[in-house]
């Protein structure tokens, strides 16, 4: 239906092509619709979430987007994967 629905396909296609960073005020945006992420009001918030994130994947091992590409999944596959703990 989404091909006939113009409305449908803007949300489908939204949820298959995200951003890169995303901020919602959940409360008064439960279904995420409004993007907050570059809003000059809330660069404070923006960064001080990044350093949150950026120290919790540092504690984990994870290097992040950096494992979620083609390359990284295809040596998965293969049992050489690029991250994690080496043997």
């Amino acid at each position: 239906e989404a091909w006939q629905n113009e409305e449908i396909y803007r949300l489908v296609k939204r949820f298959t092509n995200r951003p890169p960073e995303e901020l919602y005020h959940t409360k008064l945006d439960p279904y995420e619709m409004t993007n907050l992420i570059d809003q000059p009001k809330h660069q404070k918030i923006k960064a001080e979430l990044k350093q949150e994130l950026e120290a919790w994947l540092k504690s984990q091992g994870d290097p992040g987007a950096a494992q979620d590409t083609h390359a990284a999944h295809q040596a998965a596959k293969k049992g050489r994967h690029l991250y994690g703990p080496q043997k």
